[in-house]
């Protein structure tokens, strides 16, 4: 369906399913180079809430909008561009203490939230286009399980819903993010699409 991008796989095992062509599009600002000595530790599932890929990237361009994330999953899933190195902090997942001590009491599982450090140093951001009501296309849930399980791959993160977490998860202002994405769905597809051994 798709051309299949950064197959960075251990063996030679075909992927289960195709993934979006990579687009680099590196931003020149919001964001921060390296991670203060952190690395990634979960991914944050995001929804654009714009019509377009055109209108998120010229948003994420924009130094007023402080915001960012490392990849942008097309709507149909043919396109993904990669706006942050992974190995960079991208600004898209920024919780304030109060919040970081609430999910430290109330979701114990998420235990790369802590205090002290800003969720952005310890995730990779995968925004999808679409607005909030929107229905993910099965292309934009193939693509993105592909992506996510090889960003899980090159960081150690488990494939699990305490280490792939919609952004409303840890960020309860904003209810609307991942939109109708169902992240269990997305988990299961994620793991389908590791080699198998």
């Amino acid at each position: 369906m798709f051309k299949i991008a950064l197959h960075n796989r251990a063996d030679s095992s075909p992927p289960r399913y195709s993934m979006g062509v990579i687009i680099p599009s590196i931003l020149e600002t919001n964001f921060t180079t390296g991670r203060a000595g952190q690395q990634p530790k979960a991914i944050v599932i995001h929804v654009t809430t714009a019509a377009t890929a055109q209108s998120t990237l010229a948003w994420f361009q924009n130094p007023a909008s402080e915001v960012s994330a490392h990849y942008l999953v097309d709507k149909d899933g043919g396109k993904i561009w990669q706006m942050v190195q992974e190995q960079d902090t991208a600004w898209h997942a920024g919780t304030y203490l109060q919040q970081r001590l609430d999910l430290n009491k109330n979701r114990p599982e998420l235990t790369w939230v802590t205090p002290a450090i800003s969720t952005n140093l310890v995730t990779v951001g995968v925004e999808h286009v679409g607005l909030e009501h929107d229905v993910w296309a099965d292309g934009m849930y193939q693509s993105s399980a592909q992506l996510v399980a090889q960003i899980a791959t090159r960081w150690k993160i488990p494939l699990d819903r305490a280490h792939i977490v919609g952004h409303r998860e840890i960020f309860p202002p904003h209810a609307g993010c991942p939109g109708t994405c169902d992240l269990d769905r997305l988990v299961q597809m994620t793991k389908a699409a590791l080699p198998h051994p």
